[in-house]
């Protein structure tokens, strides 16, 4: 989350409407905002001063006829690769041929959300993409009507963007991919994230849960899904990096924590792991696989049965556009079955039908057939929304400063029944510093409620600890895994080596 420099931003400058040898053009186009505060952006978010949207034309283009559109999100970006630009720096997007236009937003950071911010919403981050960013790119150019000509995809950041906004819009954007996203909020490691209060709001309460993918996951039923995640081995001669391979292997739990869900909710979704951390290497090839995947496959263009949770204020669903009086204090759910529309939660909310009657009535409501007349139904005693907990595990590493050859001690009590097939790993590895060590044991612990203590001691090849930060993990494995492997982070505990 690191500040852009001057000299970064001046050569931002230069992107604008640069033509790539013969296969697109890059336009930038100015998209202010009028919804997020000018008092709200950083330097990060902006280009030469300015909040603007990057878009690929392919060669040929004309308005006289339709192009189909891929809305591309980035990540949070870096210093050496600003997040605006990180896509075009790195991601060579001009040069990629992708068979539509490519419409690259701005933006640092900010996680393509309405931020929760202690309940004031702001930055409207999603707010501007839906509202003010799609209406100014449909003006310009002449973007085919059908949702199979609509895809969006993104890395990290943005590819937990690409399946949170497609889940808001499921009557516009036909295909979702996601790159080593952070698609599974709930997860212990994730709800620990320093920042994780201020963009969601609490964990498990209404906010986060209308902004998880995992529990969003019926709102894409009728959605092509395509889920792209590393394995942890690097790419071809590429450096291996143990920060960018752990970040990866945590990205890769939560995508197959969101495919199990969405299988189970009978949601199209492709799955690919292969090899990848989490760095470009791995996202050119996830965009290589995704274009082989083709986004703009025939979908279904208005399904009779659907169902949309939301804690947004205002949106579009599949026709229906609805308006609540003030921003919701619970999550609302949105549904077709039968001829019927449903409205619940709570609140003042205005509908305009997908035939342009206007209808206004207050949460519960049904709406039967082409009637106009709002009918009050019961309120549901269930939250609209629900999730599984996972418990986190508390890590306690002893000594608290240890010195360069002295084993530490990692002791946690456990949380859950392991499965038959399963054990737990406690494995040490370094996110700063360091020098490559990464240190596993593994217990066979299935009980629920006992104290579990594995010590770990410097490897063999480098028999002192490297000055550092660290992390000690606690994970629930494969039995028949080997190395430090893929498993659900249960809890984790930063050591630092001086």
């Amino acid at each position: 989350m690191r500040r852009l420099t001057l000299l970064c931003l001046a050569a931002l400058a230069l992107l604008v409407a640069v033509p790539a040898a013969g296969a697109s053009t890059t336009v930038t186009i100015d998209t202010p905002s009028k919804i997020i505060a000018k008092g709200a952006l950083t330097p990060e978010d902006l280009d030469a001063g300015k909040l603007v949207t990057r878009v690929v034309v392919p060669d040929g283009y004309s308005s006289k006829k339709c192009a189909p559109v891929l809305y591309l999100l980035h990540g949070t970006g870096s210093e050496l690769h600003p997040a605006p630009t990180e896509w075009f720096v790195q991601g060579d997007i001009e040069h990629a041929n992708v068979p539509a236009i490519v419409v690259v937003p701005g933006g640092g950071p900010m996680w393509w959300i309405d931020q929760w911010s202690n309940t004031a919403r702001a930055p409207g981050w999603e707010s501007w993409f839906l509202n003010e960013v799609m209406p100014a790119v449909s003006k310009r150019y002449n973007i085919c009507p059908q949702r199979s000509a609509h895809a969006i995809a993104g890395l990290s950041m943005g590819g937990y963007g690409a399946l949170y906004l497609a889940s808001q819009r499921p009557g516009y954007f036909g295909s979702a991919a996601s790159f080593s996203g952070v698609i599974s909020l709930h997860r212990p490691e994730w709800t620990g994230y320093d920042r994780f209060n201020q963009l969601w709001g609490p964990a498990y309460a209404f906010y986060a849960l209308a902004h998880d993918p995992v529990a969003l996951v019926k709102n894409l039923r009728n959605t092509r899904v395509l889920v792209e995640a590393g394995d942890g081995t690097t790419i071809g001669n590429e450096p291996l990096d143990g920060p960018k391979r752990l970040e990866e292997l945590e990205f890769t739990g939560m995508s197959e924590d969101f495919v199990a869900h969405a299988r189970k909710a009978g949601v199209a979704v492709t799955y690919q792991k292969h090899g990848g951390i989490h760095t470009w290497p791995n996202w050119k090839l996830d965009l290589k696989n995704m274009l082989a995947w083709k986004p703009f496959k025939k979908v279904v263009a208005t399904p009779k049965t659907w169902t949309l949770a939301t804690a947004a204020k205002q949106g579009d669903a599949w026709g229906y556009q609805w308006k609540l009086a003030q921003w919701p204090g619970s999550a609302v759910r949105l549904s077709l079955a039968a001829g019927t529309f449903t409205a619940e939660g709570y609140g003042k909310m205005t509908v305009v039908t997908p035939k342009g009657k206007t209808v206004k009535a207050t949460l519960p409501f049904a709406l039967k057939g082409a009637s106009t007349k709002a009918k009050h139904i019961a309120r549901v005693k269930k939250p609209l929304l629900t999730i599984d907990r996972l418990a986190p595990i508390k890590v306690v590493v002893a000594p608290a400063a240890p010195t360069a050859t002295s084993p530490i001690t990692v002791t946690f009590t456990t949380t859950q029944a392991l499965a038959a097939s399963k054990v737990y790993e406690i494995g040490l590895t370094y996110v700063s510093g360091g020098c490559g060590q990464t240190v596993v044991a593994r217990v066979t612990q299935p009980a629920k409620g006992k104290v579990v203590t594995a010590t770990l001691s410097p490897s063999a090849d480098k028999p002192a600890w490297c000055a550092g930060t660290a992390v000690a993990g606690v994970l629930a494995v494969a039995k028949s895994s080997t190395g430090f492997a893929l498993g659900d982070i249960l809890g984790y505990q930063q050591v630092t080596f001086k």
